[in-house]
């Protein structure tokens, strides 16, 4: 429901098509379990149990999801399984098994195993801002934001969008932040911080529940340290971690936000309506006032 983290995707077009040619967009890349031999399948699946739809539309959002199967099969099986099959050869045949032939032996006996494996599900959650253009994904992996991104052009037959860059580098902000121990705007400093020696010993400094203003941990900025996240709160309704590629991590909606929600939301499906809007909003206004401070967007306009 509520996102954990994130990485944003600024649109290159202000032309989003209609919701319901996103849902039927969206079917063409729909999940289809794992056939045979697949070690994974990856496919948009409803977003609600509310709804059939691949989309879930709140006012100008969008909630869409990828789900992945993964096959489950640990290589402790595997490997006792080549290690009988190798036995029974040199007790039957009285002979040894050679490199290759184990090799052999391993592929037949994964080719065997992996129709009958289990399958772990999981999901990636994304939200579709059409009023603002941007895609926001509840991810801060960079690969598997990219992977969520080009599963989404497959099925739109093309989505316009580049990840989030900025006219000053955010590492420089974050130490600015750091050293003067008050930030800009509607953020404040909280207690986790990780910094970077710019020597040849690339030293990493990491400060979890400390006091940010204090003098020892400036002094770490003053010597030349590079901070490359940083806790931060937002408005007193939003913590997270910045981190230097403006990805959020451990992103954590604080209890005046998510009363707000529970107000609004007398079921299940009122409550997911409600925090969708609210979340969504809050992030647009956090990452558009955080841009702001940073100068605003360099735009890649090779990108797809």
């Amino acid at each position: 429901m509520w996102f954990k983290q994130l990485t944003v995707y600024p649109l290159l077009s202000d032309t989003i098509p209609d919701t319901q040619t996103i849902n039927e967009r969206l079917l063409y890349g729909a999940f289809a379990p794992c056939l045979g031999l697949d070690w994974f399948s990856e496919g948009f699946v409803p977003s609600t149990a509310f709804s059939k739809e691949m989309t879930f539309p709140v006012q100008d959002s969008l909630r869409i999801t990828l789900q992945r199967e993964e096959k489950v099969l640990p290589s402790a099986v595997i490997n006792q399984a080549v290690r009988q099959r190798v036995t029974d050869i040199r007790h039957s045949e009285n002979r040894q098994v050679g490199r290759r032939e184990r090799s052999e032996i391993k592929e037949a006996v994964i080719d065997t195993m992996l129709p009958r494996a289990f399958s772990k599900l999981s999901h990636t959650h994304a939200i579709i801002d059409t009023r603002n253009c941007l895609l926001l994904i509840d991810t801060a992996s960079n690969k598997k934001a990219e992977n969520f991104l080009g599963r989404l052009r497959e099925a739109m037959q093309g989505f316009p969008a580049a990840q989030l860059t900025t006219t000053r580098p955010i590492k420089t902000l974050m130490t600015e932040w750091l050293l003067s121990g008050v930030c800009d705007g509607n953020f404040q400093l909280e207690s986790d911080s990780t910094m970077k020696d710019s020597g040849e010993s690339a030293a990493v400094i990491k400060a979890a529940k400390q006091d940010l203003t204090a003098e020892e941990i400036a002094n770490l900025a003053r010597h030349g340290k590079t901070v490359t996240q940083l806790g931060l709160c937002w408005q007193e309704r939003i913590s997270f971690i910045l981190t230097e590629d403006l990805s959020f991590k451990r992103i954590a909606f604080l209890d005046s936000i998510r009363q707000e929600a529970e107000e609004h939301g007398d079921n299940a499906e009122q409550l997911l309506y409600a925090s969708q809007l609210l979340m969504t909003v809050s992030l647009v206004e956090m990452i558009q006032e955080l841009v702001q401070l940073l100068g605003g967007r360099q735009i890649d306009v090779h990108a797809a």
